[in-house]
């Protein structure tokens, strides 16, 4: 039903992507391909100026950049360096997600904010490509919730090499969910710092 909802001249792409059919630009593989993923509105708007620094300081380098929203398709089209492949995040399936890592083999994957999808982390990780979270952050309802499911929460972050965090307040909660703190760092967050 998430297909009807799209207006028509999208709902193509929004289906191609999902199941993982990524664009042919993306194949064959470039040199080094960086992917980046952020929800919506407000973590495309966090991941601009990464996105910019990136293409500024490895202008040879690919980059694909994930969204889950429409309205989050439209504002990464609108802001994405010149080159950017902008796709919908693929269904959080393991062979899709296996499948679209089979193709494109991208050599790293930034997740932006706390956007935590436990098959495609374990996806990536299974593959060898590193997985750094970025401004990261996690509210105190998340984290009450996450506590609760503790066990697989570790689990998950277990496959994350490195988590950037907002705040110490946000990296003191991801330490607490069993995040080795050699892995945790306050950086502040993008859209201010």
């Amino acid at each position: 039903f998430e297909y009807l909802k799209r207006p028509a001249e999208i709902r193509r792409k929004w289906l191609r992507d999902k199941f993982g059919l990524l664009d042919a630009p993306l194949i064959p593989r470039p040199s080094y391909l960086i992917w980046v993923h952020a929800v919506s509105v407000g973590e495309v708007m966090a991941a601009s100026p990464l996105l910019k620094k990136l293409r500024e300081r490895y202008p040879g380098r690919s980059i694909i950049f994930s969204t889950i929203t429409d309205t989050g398709q439209k504002v990464a089209r609108e802001r994405a360096p010149e080159g950017t492949a902008v796709v919908y995040l693929p269904f959080d399936i393991p062979f899709i997600l296996n499948n679209v890592l089979n193709r494109v083999k991208p050599d790293l994957l930034i997740v932006i904010e706390t956007e935590l999808w436990p098959n495609l982390i374990r996806a990536f990780n299974d593959k060898g490509i590193p997985v750094l979270l970025l401004n990261g952050r996690i509210s105190e309802k998340s984290f009450k919730g996450y506590k609760k499911v503790s066990r697989f929460m570790k689990k998950v972050l277990s496959h994350v090499d490195f988590f950037g965090m907002q705040s110490e307040e946000y990296a003191d909660r991801i330490r607490q969910l069993g995040v080795d703190a050699n892995r945790v760092m306050t950086l502040g967050n993008f859209k201010f710092d």
